[in-house]
């Protein structure tokens, strides 16, 4: 069985995880070239005990935890979306028919809302839901066969938890946790693609570009931050 490196990983984004339950919005990324492991990182081996949970299954349940933890002094409700990014078109992974639910992006910087209101949302209560609305979202997934990678991600896969929070003394908090796994970044002369697959990489390395373009600017504190030069960096705004 290969090592389920999440374990090693989630120390590391636990506390920018937890922040999440504080009413901080925070986004967390796995990039790498085709066939590095960024899908097994985050969604793990599969299994169901926590030895085999993912990045994914570690953050929610360590936010089940914090949730029953503070449950004298704060109530939370914890809800998931999982959507993907394909040809810069977004699907709702747990649609009846992913290919037939075409997503808008609203602007919510300034209010409660959510960036994906038509995108199906579902309450999670634990580590089991997660797991089951995981396995559906997977099947849904976008994949091809390149010459690097036999089941190469051609999506970006974005799993939202939105978390809503009231305290004792009726003071209210919304936030989200962004947990994204990233298309396989590639070069075309490499993965040997051509025709639909030529045209899935050059949807992923253009959005890959832009997304490091809104880290840069964002490092540099320009005044322009060019979220909307894609799909992703629009609907992650909010947590980037």
């Amino acid at each position: 069985m290969l090592r389920n490196f999440a374990e090693d990983v989630f120390p590391d984004t636990k506390p920018l995880v937890r922040s999440v339950m504080d009413g901080y919005n925070v986004c967390s990324f796995a990039y790498g070239q085709t066939g590095s492991g960024k899908t097994y990182t985050m969604s793990g081996p599969g299994g169901e005990s926590t030895k085999e949970f993912g990045i994914n299954q570690l953050a929610l349940n360590d936010l089940f935890l914090l949730s029953d933890e503070s449950k004298d002094i704060m109530s939370y409700k914890i809800h998931v979306q999982m959507v993907e990014i394909y040809n810069d078109q977004i699907r709702d992974l747990l649609a009846n028919d992913p290919l037939l639910t075409k997503l808008e992006i609203r602007s919510c910087m300034n209010g409660n809302g959510l960036p994906l209101p038509d995108a199906s949302v579902h309450p999670v209560n634990c580590a089991r839901d997660v797991i089951d609305l995981m396995k559906l979202s997977e099947g849904n997934r976008a994949v091809g066969s390149t010459a690097m990678n036999n089941r190469s991600s051609r999506s970006h896969s974005v799993l939202t938890v939105h978390v809503h929070g009231e305290d004792t003394n009726g003071n209210i908090i919304h936030s989200c946790l962004h947990l994204v796994d990233l298309a396989s970044s590639e070069r075309v002369d490499k993965s040997e693609v051509t025709g639909d697959g030529l045209k899935e990489a050059q949807h992923i390395n253009k959005s890959l570009s832009f997304l490091g373009g809104v880290i840069t600017a964002l490092a540099q504190k320009n005044s322009h931050i060019p979220y909307r030069n894609s799909k992703l960096t629009l609907l992650l705004q909010n947590s980037l």
